[in-house]
């Protein structure tokens, strides 16, 4: 039920670049911490379908932008794979890879996905154990999760169309807006 050998395949993250010594003045001076500031805006949160018509849950998963790196490297696995699950497979790991937190709204508030009393300060939990655990299902991976808790994979497709449809947006916009065009 896996693209083989993406289980045991970790992203790894860039190295960070040696900060920049600016002078106070220049308007380059803070660039960093904007840079990250408004890469911490940078999401989507889409709600997980027939969870609130179905359960009474309002569930969401909060994404960033997929890489198209990302997107690159999980096709090529698929199409070397011999598995009949090969492309839910690797669209159900975009989505593991683009996943900031998973939660849930109550009263209103947005809360961690998470057992106990609704916590607004708690850490929204990813595709981990303690997902499994809430749904009932043995952990695997993060892939086999997704499909777990999405009804279908094709729910998994049209989210991963819709992640990648704006991931390619929010990039071409941003790099409009920095050029000044």
């Amino acid at each position: 039920m896996s693209v083989e050998g993406f289980e045991k395949t970790e992203f790894a993250a860039t190295e960070d670049a040696p900060a920049a010594t600016e002078h106070p003045a220049s308007p380059l001076a803070n660039l960093r911490a904007r840079r990250e500031a408004a890469l911490a805006e940078l999401f989507l949160d889409l709600a997980v379908p027939n969870y609130l018509d179905e359960l009474g849950v309002d569930l969401y998963v909060r994404f960033k932008p997929l890489p198209i790196s990302t997107s690159t490297r999980l096709v090529e696995q698929a199409r070397k794979s011999k598995s009949a699950e090969r492309f839910a497979n690797a669209n159900a790991a975009a989505l593991a890879a683009a996943t900031v937190g998973i939660y849930y709204v109550h009263e209103g508030r947005e809360v961690a996905f998470a057992d106990g009393a609704p916590d607004e300060s708690a850490e929204w939990p990813s595709f981990d154990e303690s997902v499994a655990k809430l749904i009932g299902v043995a952990y695997v991976s993060p892939s086999a999760l997704v499909r777990e808790l999405y009804f279908t994979d094709e729910q998994v497709a049209a989210t991963v169309t819709e992640l990648q449809r704006w991931s390619e947006g929010e990039i071409r916009q941003r790099t409009k807006d920095e050029r000044g065009n």
